[in-house]
């Protein structure tokens, strides 16, 4: 029995050129495919005109979604794509608005009961398997993220920062950390004092007293240590780069381990000296000869 129901049909206007009448189902679906677009206006009469935005009922319910969500920006380009699944030369030649006057008495018939539960089927299959992939790619967002915090938690558990260095002070009272670098501190008297991992770097302690003193693990690249006092001095593991000793007294001291690599030693005396483990390269020796790279435990003058 056919139905009661007054089958509503539509105009379309887009800048002047007006085409139509088509029904709600194919404004929607021209929408879906992008023949059409929501600022085109629709009229059912010529004379009121509106944007088709304006019509609730010809918008279709997947355009009107929040395409943020990733699963409904799926559902519409699945709603696209059922809308869009003919062949292109049918689909040119049945759907496209220019055509619809030309062919109202030769619309296609009717899909079957069983034509569309099948596309209605692939539809669904559809949707589910765009659903199924946002739901992975969730997932895997999900890994990696919890795999980047784990490895950010075990660099926060692993991290050691160090030694923080203290302000340079160069009235500060002898002790070990001490920061002397860069100050002037020629002829001190630090006879025995603990200045083990102490920063002197590029001081001046020229002429200074340090007999016994404890200079394991200091800092004293490029300090001027010329004439000074080392007789005894432990200065295991220090950093002695390019320091000058020159015409010190280092008789008996401990240098095991330092790295006296370009260190000026010309003049200084060395007698008893512990040189086990000390790096020399290009270190100038005691007599003027400058050391060979790769220098250790002793001079290897260069040829």
């Amino acid at each position: 029995m056919a139905s009661s129901k007054v089958r509503k049909l539509w105009f379309v206007r887009r800048n002047g050129d007006v085409r139509g009448p088509f029904p709600t189902a194919a404004i929607s679906q021209f929408l879906l495919v992008g023949r059409l677009h929501k600022f085109d206006e629709v009229s059912e009469d010529k004379q009121v005109w509106q944007a088709i935005d304006d019509v609730e009922e010809l918008v279709p319910d997947v355009m009107k979604a929040d395409m943020a969500d990733p699963v409904k920006q799926s559902n519409l380009e699945a709603s696209k794509h059922g809308a869009d699944e003919r062949s292109g030369a049918e689909r040119r030649h049945e759907d496209e608005p220019e055509h619809q006057e030309q062919r109202e008495g030769e619309r296609r018939n009717a899909e079957t009961a069983d034509e569309h539960a099948l596309r209605q089927a692939r539809m669904i299959e559809r949707l589910a398997e765009a659903e199924q992939k946002a739901k992975r790619q969730n997932t895997i967002m999900v890994v990696i993220l919890v795999v980047i915090c784990a490895a950010m938690l075990g660099l926060m558990l692993v991290y050691d920062p160090g030694e923080e260095i203290p302000d340079i002070d160069c009235t500060a009272a002898p002790a070990s950390g001490v920061n002397w670098s860069n100050c002037d501190l020629q002829g001190a008297d630090l006879n025995a004092v603990d200045l083990s991992k102490s920063h002197i770097r590029n001081a001046n302690l020229s002429s200074a007293s340090l007999f016994r003193a404890n200079l394991q693990a200091v800092d004293l690249a490029y300090t001027n240590l010329g004439l000074a006092n080392l007789r005894m001095a432990d200065m295991r593991s220090a950093s002695l780069v390019g320091s000058s000793f020159r015409n010190s007294d280092m008789r008996g001291a401990d240098l095991a381990g330092a790295d006296l690599s370009y260190a000026d030693l010309q003049g200084a005396q060395m007698a008893g000296v512990n040189l086990e483990g000390a790096r020399l390269d290009k270190t100038i020796w005691v007599d003027g000869q400058r050391c060979a790279e790769g220098s250790v435990g002793g001079c290897i003058p260069l040829n």
